[in-house]
């Protein structure tokens, strides 16, 4: 990509010293066949880099088709001026180049932020999610998954990280074995290097089962969207303390204290007792797959 903004900074500074100085184009029949068969290459190079290069998903081959086809635009316009002005007489070599010119620094911009992006780390596509979560899902333990966060530095390069529950009951030797068998088939069938985090998760206490799905509810009132993850009791003398975490949307109309007052306000109504809560406000954007239990 630079390559091509400094092409395009060149041919820019060479057509505007033609437009002030215009300079005769020589033209030929062996010239112009010269052309037409630099044409004809670089159209090939172009359609073979750019299906492979999609095919494959590399940045390389995309920009050396993005290269290939200003080569072709280059070798036209000089064509085309040429033709013009043997025809007519009229010197436009300097105004075409420099409209191409202009075309290339162009795609050359487009083409830095495309390939600088992964080299940063992008978000993770829709699709990529949804094949974690897929495979996560089908899994037989896993009750449920939270906190996904995917980096995508492009082919080979994808790294995730998911909260994976548990039922606490299971032999904890048994679940990181199945969780080392998750990682590596991930790694080996979708090519995502996958570390997962183990949340054992208490599926027997009906009275904590009883305030998720309570808590749960009292928070949908205020925003759908609002669900919880790793919930977990501690009873007291004088109150309870409830801990868990929040998937927070970031442009929801209430704030974290607004939502956590409202919240205890709610749950003293209804059960006439004390609660503490304790809440960890995740970003929304790590648990668009989450909280969701089998």
């Amino acid at each position: 990509s630079a390559m091509i903004v400094i092409i395009g900074f060149e041919l820019a500074k060479t057509s505007v010293e033609k437009i002030l100085s215009p300079v005769p184009v020589a033209f030929s029949a062996p010239l112009a066949a010269v052309l037409v068969l630099s044409i004809a290459v670089k159209l090939w190079l172009c359609l073979f880099n750019r299906a492979l290069g999609r095919k494959i998903n590399s940045t390389t081959l995309l920009a050396a088709a993005e290269d290939s086809r200003n080569d072709i635009i280059t070798t036209a316009a000089v064509l085309l001026a040429a033709v013009i002005e043997a025809v007519s007489g009229l010197s436009i070599d300097g105004f075409v180049g420099l409209a191409v010119s202009l075309f290339i620094l162009y795609s050359g911009a487009k083409l830095a932020k495309e390939t600088i992006s992964p080299l940063l780390g992008e978000a993770a596509s829709p699709e990529l999610q949804a094949r974690i979560v897929d495979y996560i899902r089908a899994q037989p333990k896993v009750l449920g998954y939270h906190d996904l966060m995917v980096h995508d530095y492009g082919p080979g390069q994808r790294f995730a990280t998911i909260h994976v529950e548990m039922d606490s009951k299971e032999d904890p030797m048994r679940c990181h074995e199945l969780i080392d068998d998750m990682e590596r088939e991930c790694l080996k069938s979708h090519n995502i290097h996958l570390v997962i985090h183990y949340d054992p998760v208490v599926t027997d206490d009906p009275e904590l089962t009883r305030l998720h799905i309570l808590v749960d509810s009292l928070l949908g009132e205020m925003d759908p969207r609002l669900k919880t993850h790793d919930f977990r009791m501690v009873p007291g003398g004088g109150h309870t303390n409830l801990i868990f975490d929040i998937a927070f949307p970031q442009d929801t109309k209430f704030t974290k204290q607004e939502i956590q007052d409202k919240l205890e306000e709610a749950l003293r109504s209804q059960e006439g007792k004390v609660y503490h809560t304790v809440i960890t406000f995740d970003p929304l954007a790590f648990n668009q797959e989450s909280c969701e239990h089998q």
